[in-house]
């Protein structure tokens, strides 16, 4: 049973938050220096500025480097662009020093002062601005980016082996982005365990694949969904989904809520491998109740899905709700009690629900892992990115592979490709790039014995030290002269 969405009173709070939430996202833009790359305004030339800040292997000073900066290092293909922070003097990160004052006090009763003085000195919350996000700076660049630049950014995301949006919701309003087009290029390769040969490598929008979704119903302190996610997805501790532990991580964070991440589990076909096919894992930030149609789409895509649940004995009435449409769906749905210890109770193939309270980490990533292996086994529910286009329209989300710019590059791109198919690549390369081929050759070994007999000349006639200089200079223009002439002429008759 769908997850049915909010009753129209909570209509008017939804409002104001918007509003404020677009207050602030305004705030965010100005102080990173990008107000006039709002929205959508920042192409490709942007991305592969090189300048002399390029050079220099430092971090950024003030936030309006940062944007800069994590361009930079994701061209790179930077891991590190992960947890990229300001490190000037007013967002370090650093508690400011306290100021003591030296009294005079008998030693009887410093043990007694020592308290009195933790209880007068209550730290009082910082009214200091903190320093931005990591995820705020890449999904503000992501909204500021045009449609092909979003792709490159996907594409380089891709190779760091982090999380790529799959929904993002607009800052302002209340409109969802299903940015199909920047996934369109990434490509995953894996091999399946039982079965022999090479290993898969496809476009990964094309891969039917099983989806499991994470969700959160309530605030778990406790227990972090993105760190079980980059458990289950590497063994080495590599955070593929941004956590509140990594580094550079604070409790404001403006853009993430409500944004569904993606990323990939491949197995190489080895007997360690985690899982024995290729499965996607989503990841949905923030309280599932604010979420209605991000919830609801994930629920129809997901052959397995996992709520992580807190305040289960105090859950208001939403969260019975949406509960309760999760154990009535379709879909199989373990779930993670943070409040709950070893409990591990449901029907098999159907509902499971685990306590992790004060559960070893390893122990419960065997359980689940076990657990979510056994529920795709009897499911036959695959999805791939392009077939998650129809439900994406259903929903009403905005699909940028359907704007003109995305459908006018997909066709020239299609025409070129259908050119290069109706002849063979030498004769295509013969053609349009001559100097690549034989008369390169030809071209190469006429500079050869042009330079041998030069060298010849030089060393039978014993040129007197004074004039070799000059010689060298004739022997070099006339090589440059030769070569500049055969790629004009080769250009001209191209």
């Amino acid at each position: 049973t769908p997850v049915s969405p909010g009753a129209g009173s909570e209509g008017h709070g939804t409002l104001a938050n918007e509003a404020i939430a677009n207050q602030k996202f305004l705030q965010l833009l100005k102080r990173l220096g990008l107000e006039s790359h709002y929205p959508k305004k920042m192409g490709m030339g942007y991305f592969h500025t090189i300048c002399k800040t390029s050079l220099q292997d430092r971090e950024p000073s003030k936030d309006k480097e940062l944007p800069f900066y994590f361009l930079q290092k994701l061209l790179t293909v930077d891991y590190g662009v992960r947890y990229l922070t300001c490190w000037g003097k007013s967002s370090s990160g650093l508690a400011p020093v306290p100021q003591t004052t030296e009294q005079k006090q008998e030693p009887s009763d410093s043990f007694e002062n020592f308290f009195d003085d933790l209880g007068e000195a209550a730290p009082e919350h910082d009214s200091r601005d903190g320093g931005v996000h990591p995820m705020d700076l890449q999904m503000v660049i992501f909204h500021c980016a045009d449609d092909f630049l979003r792709q490159t950014l996907a594409n380089k995301l891709a190779f760091c082996q982090l999380a790529l949006p799959l929904l993002v919701p607009n800052p302002g309003t209340s409109h969802i982005e299903f940015p199909l087009y920047a996934l369109s290029q990434i490509q995953r390769s894996w091999k399946e365990a039982d079965k022999s040969g090479n290993y898969n490598n496809k476009l990964i929008s094309q891969a039917q694949t099983p989806i499991v979704s994470f969700i959160r119903i309530g605030s778990s302190a406790s227990c972090s969904k993105s760190q079980l996610l980059n458990a289950l997805l590497s063994k080495r501790k590599h955070d593929t989904f941004f956590h509140r532990h990594c580094r550079g991580s604070t409790r404001e964070r403006l853009l993430m809520e409500g944004v569904v991440e993606i990323a990939w589990y491949c197995p190489r076909g080895s007997p360690d491998d985690t899982f024995e096919c290729c499965v996607a894992f989503c990841n949905l930030h923030g309280d599932a109740r604010d979420h209605r149609a991000q919830l609801q789409f994930l629920q129809e895509i997901s052959a397995v899905n996992v709520a992580l649940v807190s305040e289960s004995e105090h859950m208001d009435n939403r969260g019975k709700q949406l509960l309760q449409g999760l154990l009535q769906s379709q879909r199989p749905l373990v779930c993670l009690l943070t409040e709950k210890e070893n409990v591990a109770v449901g029907r098999p193939g159907k509902n499971i629900t685990i306590g992790i309270k004060n559960s070893n980490e390893a122990q419960v990533m065997v359980q689940l892992t076990k657990t979510i292996s056994n529920l795709l086994e009897g499911s036959r529910l695959h999805f791939s990115l392009d077939a998650c286009l129809e439900k994406a329209l259903q929903h009403g989300f905005f699909v940028d592979a359907d704007q003109p710019t995305c459908v006018m590059a997909k066709a020239k791109a299609k025409e070129l490709v259908d050119i290069l198919k109706k002849e063979k690549l030498s004769k295509i390369k013969s053609q349009l790039l001559p100097l690549q081929g034989r008369l390169w050759y030809q071209a190469a070994r006429g500079c050869m014995a042009l330079l041998r007999d030069v060298l010849s000349y030089w060393c039978s006639h014993a040129l007197p030290r004074q004039l070799r200089p000059q010689f060298i200079l004739a022997s070099s223009s006339l090589l440059k002269f030769s070569a500049t002439r055969d790629f004009v002429l080769s250009v001209y008759f191209v």
